[in-house]
Parts: C-alpha cells; structure tokens; sequence
C-alpha cells in the first residue's frame, strides 16, 4: 500500500511505493517496506542539520528549504521559485569572498559594523576607527560619531542626551532638561542645550560652563568669561535688549529715529515742521534747526520707529557727514542755508540758536559738498 507524504500546510508532497525510494524532493524519502531503509533516513539527518551545505543549490527544493553555501558564507532560504539571502551577521576580522547586496559584516578588529553594497563594505559606524586605521579610509581618526546616551544625576535621576565624540573624546553634549549636576568627566553641570567640555581648549570656549545652552547662557562665576576676544571678534551680534557697559563704538554719532514728510539722504540737514516731524531745512539761519541725516550712527534711538524711508536716524551730536554749500573754514560754525538740506557758515546775525555744529575740515569750493562735522552749539 502508497504511503502519502504531505506538507505541513496539509497538501499533498508525494506518494511513494512500497519498497521504493522516493527522489521528489532534495532529501530520499523511503517507502513502506524500503529494504535497508536505516540509511537514507540517516543521511536525510546529516543533510538537513548540514543545511545542504554545498557551492550549488540541493536539487528539488521546497518551499522554507534552508541552504548553507560555504563558499560565500551565506544561508539562502527557497520561496518556492528563488533562493533569497538570509542575511545573517557576518563577525571576524575578515568577511570573506561571495557576499550578497545588503549583507552585513561586524568588523572585530576595527569594532565597526559595513555592509555590502555589490561592490565594497560601507561602514555603518560609529565612523573612525578603534585602532586609528580604517581599511577603506585610513585619513579617518579614531571613533568619531553622535550617540544618544542617558546620563546620571548626582540624585541619581536619569537624563536623556546626546553626545558628541570627535577622535575618540567626548567633546560636548546635548541636553533638553533644566540644569543639572553630573559625574561625568568635563561636565559638571549639564545645562539645557549645548553643553563643551571643560577639558579641551576650544578657541572662545574655555570650560563647560560657555556657551551651553541655546536658550540660555549663563556663566557659573560672575564677570569671569569672554565673548571673542581682542583679536578673535565676533561679526554680528542680534538682540532685543543689552545691559552692560560699552566702552567703543565703531561710527562717531548718536542719532535718534523721527517721522521725515519726505525721504532723505544721509547728509541732508533737517528742521523741526513740516507735515510730520521734520522736514529738510531750507531758511537761512532757522532757528528750528533740528539735526542731520546720518550716515551710519554709532547709537540709534528709537531704532524700531520705522525705516530710514518714512523715519531717518537724525544725528543730534557727535561727528557725522553734512551736505555744506559755501566755502568754510576748519572751526567754522554753521546753520541752515537757503539752499534745501544742506548747511553754510554762520554769522552771528543770526543769533546762538541758530548754529548747527562746526566744520572739521576746510572748504574751498562755493558749490554743494558732504564735509565732516561736529553736532553741537559749541
């Protein structure tokens, strides 16, 4: 009587003779009465623990059949038309030949994990290398990467963070949580943002305690650190608000924003009226006499009144460039001429209020310049 062999879904694989040998699928299959039937199903054993260990794939395969290639390393699985890479982790110090797309090598030497593209391993990471020699980039140095980590408080809460390794040192971290004390070699205290360690020099940081946060950035000792330095300054600084002390200032005038009834250019000489606030001079010796339009203040006022369109920086002291017609001697004073926006020398005929600043240099020429002055009834 036929014996039926089935799968393990339930349908039917083969039906094999009484005393035959079966031969429908990688593996011999004796039937009923099979003489010496002991040794196909011991060599069935020792083939299917093998994984049909073989350079070519077992002949008649089923679906979920295991294969172990020793020439490449690689266990494939049959889906029923193909064999597919089980990609297993390759681990040593050398992968070896064969390997398939997208197998995946752990590299003992260098403690880093590649895979294989078709055509080179690509290192995963981390990026560097523990022994300061990268097989496929030997410029890179040693561990170099970004880790999420959790720190411990010195109350022994946990912190979530990310650090940042350069060459195998710890050089900052990344923190959300509000200000906390650690153990952790360079940080003592672990602020919210971006946190240096103390110990490595960096130009313009010097500890932990610089430029650690975002939002935030406070010193642990009071009028103890520096922004930039004498030779090292920063380009551009932006903020709504600055308490402190300044002790220079780049451009020599302090100005102060007002409503123009027209636009107009640094230099030109403007009086109090108009249909807004000021409005260009154009009466000899008004005493009305107001300020110039400046040309790059070294304080402004009232900077978010408007723009230098609807609302120009007025300089009201200090040296700033003026529209002059007329000759004028260096000390000269000045007022409002009749020609509009620009000034001329003073006489006093016109009286103390009238006089807009002093000349700072000589002018020869009877008709229009821009020349250096000084605001002020001095």
């Amino acid at each position: 009587m036929a014996t039926n062999i089935f799968n393990y879904n339930g349908t039917l694989a083969t039906t094999i003779a009484d005393g035959a040998l079966d031969a429908t699928t990688s593996i011999a299959l004796p039937g009923r009465g099979y003489i010496n039937y002991g040794e196909p199903v011991n060599q069935d054993l020792l083939w299917i623990m093998q994984h049909f260990a073989n350079t070519s794939a077992p002949t008649n395969p089923v679906s979920g059949q295991v294969w172990y290639n020793p020439s490449t390393n690689l266990l494939k699985v049959y889906t029923g038309s193909t064999w597919n890479v089980i990609n297993t982790l390759l681990y040593g110090s050398n992968p070896g030949a064969g390997a398939q797309d997208g197998a995946t090598w752990y590299d003992t030497t260098n403690k880093q994990l590649n895979i294989w593209d078709g055509s080179a391993w690509n290192i995963v990471g981390p990026l560097g290398s523990a022994i300061n020699t990268d097989p496929t980039n030997p410029a890179l140095p040693t561990f170099s990467e970004i880790r999420a980590v959790r720190l411990t408080d010195t109350s022994a809460n946990l912190h979530q963070a990310w650090e940042i390794i350069i060459g195998g040192v710890l050089l900052a971290v990344f923190s959300k949580d509000a200000a906390y004390t650690t153990t952790l070699s360079g940080f003592t205290t672990i602020n919210p943002g971006l946190n240096f360690s103390s110990s490595i020099a960096l130009a313009g940081v010097t500890s932990s305690t610089n430029f650690t946060s975002i939002q935030t950035n406070l010193p642990s000792v009071d009028n103890t650190y520096s922004m930039g330095s004498a030779t090292y300054r920063f380009s551009s600084m932006y903020a709504l608000q600055f308490n402190g002390q300044a002790t220079s200032a780049l451009y020599a005038d302090l100005a102060e924003r007002y409503h123009a009834d027209a636009k107009y250019g640094p230099g030109t000489v403007v009086c109090l009226g108009g249909t807004a606030e000021i409005t260009a001079s154009h009466t000899p010796g008004s005493q009305d006499i107001f300020g110039i339009v400046s040309t790059n203040p070294a304080h402004l006022m009232n900077a978010e009144a408007g723009t230098d369109d609807t609302h120009p920086a007025v300089a009201l002291a200090g040296r700033v460039p003026c529209k002059v017609v007329g000759m004028v001697k260096k000390g000269d004073r000045l007022m409002s001429s009749s020609v509009t926006g620009c000034a001329c020398a003073w006489t006093d005929e016109y009286g103390f209020l009238a006089i807009l600043g002093r000349s700072l240099v000589d002018k020869t020429s009877a008709g229009i310049e821009t020349i250096e002055i000084v605001v002020g009834k001095n």
